[in-house]
C-alpha cells in the first residue's frame, strides 16, 4: 500500500484526480486518500520527496509527521482498508458508516452522538449530517459509502430520498441553482435513481432547457417508468410544447398580417397617385 521513492516520476504523469467510484482495492496509499478528499495531489507529491531523505518512514507516517492526517487514518486505510471491502463483497460483515469513520480516525465518540441526536429532528441521513456539521468532506462519505457501506441499500435509499427532498424544497423557491446541486450529489449515490432523473428534467423545462429536460426524461424512463415525478414532468414538457407551438402560430399570423398591412399600403398609395393622374 505505501509508495517507494522511485515511484515519483510516474505518479508525476498519472492523472491523480481519479473518479471517486473506481476501484480502490491495491492502489497506493497516496491516491486513495486523495480519493477520501484527505489530502491533495501537491502534499503527494511533498511527501515523496520527503521519502526520498526518509526511507525507513513509511508514506503514512510521513503524512502524519507533517499534519496532514492522523496517523491512525493512514494506518486505518494502509492496513484495513483491503481487509474491510473483501469481507463485505464476501458477505462476511457489515459496517456501519459512523463505526468505520470512527475506526479511521474520522469521527470521534461525541461528534457521533451528536449527529444522532440532529437525526431526530431533521430526518436526514447520519452521511449527510456529517457532511453538512463540517465533521467529513463529501469525497469521504462517498468513497465509504461505495465501498463499505454499499451492502446496506436503504441507507442508499434513504440517503437519497433526503437529498431529493432538500432539492424541492430549493424548487419551491425557485432556487433551481441549489436544487441542481443536490441533485447531483444524489445521482453520485444512485445514479440510476428515477426520481431524482424526473425533478432535474422538472427544472430544465422551467429553465427552458428542453434537451437537457428530455435527456433526464429518457433516463428516468429506464429506470422507472411510473415515477410520479416522471409523469409530472411529461406533463409540464407537453404545455410547454403546445404553448411554445401557439406563440409560434401567433407570432406567424402577427409577421403574415404585417407583411398584407405593409403591401396593402404601397398599392393604396399606388392607387391613389394613379387616381390623381
Amino acid at each position: 500500500m505505501f509508495f517507494q521513492a522511485n515511484q515519483t516520476d510516474s505518479l508525476q504523469k498519472e492523472n491523480l484526480n481519479l473518479d471517486i467510484y473506481s476501484e480502490t482495492k491495491n492502489i497506493p496509499l497516496g491516491i486513495l486518500l486523495q480519493k477520501a478528499g484527505l489530502i491533495s495531489a501537491g502534499e503527494i507529491e511533498v511527501a515523496l520527496e520527503d521519502q526520498k531523505h526518509h526511507s525507513d518512514l513509511k508514506f503514512g507516517q510521513i503524512l502524519a509527521t507533517r499534519g496532514w492526517v492522523k496517523q491512525e487514518t493512514a494506518d486505518f486505510f494502509a492496513d484495513e482498508w483491503d481487509s474491510m471491502i473483501l469481507k463485505v463483497k464476501r458477505g462476511e460483515a457489515k459496517y456501519r458508516l459512523g463505526e468505520s469513520l470512527e475506526k479511521a480516525g474520522l469521527l470521534n465518540a461525541l461528534q457521533i452522538q451528536e449527529i444522532l441526536e440532529l437525526q431526530k429532528t431533521n430526518n436526514k441521513c447520519f452521511g449527510q449530517i456529517a457532511v453538512e456539521q463540517g465533521y467529513i468532506k463529501e469525497n469521504t462519505l462517498n468513497l465509504f459509502m461505495k465501498n463499505l457501506c454499499s451492502y446496506n441499500h436503504k441507507y442508499l435509499n434513504e440517503t437519497v430520498d433526503s437529498i431529493l427532498n432538500s432539492a424541492k424544497k430549493f424548487v419551491k423557491i425557485q432556487n433551481y441553482s441549489l436544487a441542481i446541486l443536490e441533485l447531483r450529489k444524489a445521482l453520485k449515490y444512485n445514479p440510476h435513481h428515477a426520481g431524482v432523473h424526473g425533478l432535474l428534467s422538472i427544472i430544465y423545462i422551467k429553465q427552458q432547457q428542453l434537451t437537457m429536460a428530455n435527456i433526464h426524461i429518457k433516463k428516468a424512463e429506464r429506470t422507472n417508468p411510473n415515477e410520479p415525478l416522471l409523469f409530472e414532468a411529461k406533463s409540464l414538457l407537453t404545455i410547454k410544447q403546445r404553448f411554445d407551438l401557439k406563440q409560434n402560430r401567433q407570432n406567424q399570423n402577427q409577421e403574415t398580417n404585417n407583411n398584407t398591412n405593409q403591401k396593402s399600403g404601397f398599392f393604396g398609395l399606388f392607387n391613389k397617385k394613379l387616381a390623381v393622374a
